[in-house]
């Protein structure tokens, strides 16, 4: 438990508090357990996730059979989240750029594109 001195415990309740309506005790649980794990950060871009930028993306999309278990789901912000559905060359590069991505976190969106049946980019 030292570890969750380092992650924004305001955040932690705020997801603890708020679950996602119409999604399973699962999906909502895994949300903050995720939070925990990947130190408040965006699991691509490194980023501290702040209330209101926290997305939770199913690595299998739950329309090709992906569920709301723990290895299915991934925190992202919410630029890099449209970022992995985005299939619009103009879209993609709009958010390369607010991004800035270096190699290894381009191949991180990449496995989670390729996922959802994407290009990578």
């Amino acid at each position: 438990h030292k570890n969750l001195d380092r992650i924004d415990m305001t955040v932690l309740h705020y997801l603890m508090r708020n679950p996602v309506l119409y999604r399973t005790i699962e999906y909502n649980d895994n949300r903050f357990s995720l939070y925990s794990a990947q130190m408040g950060k965006c699991a691509v871009s490194g980023k501290v996730l702040s209330i209101g930028d926290i997305h939770c993306h199913h690595k299998v999309p739950r329309y090709l059979g992906g569920k709301d278990n723990y290895q299915n789901l991934v925190l992202v912000c919410e630029d890099v989240h449209h970022l992995i559905h985005a299939t619009n060359p103009d879209i993609i590069r709009k958010y390369m750029e607010i991004l800035g991505l270096d190699q290894k976190q381009k191949e991180k969106l990449n496995k989670l594109r390729s996922l959802v049946h994407v290009e990578s980019y």
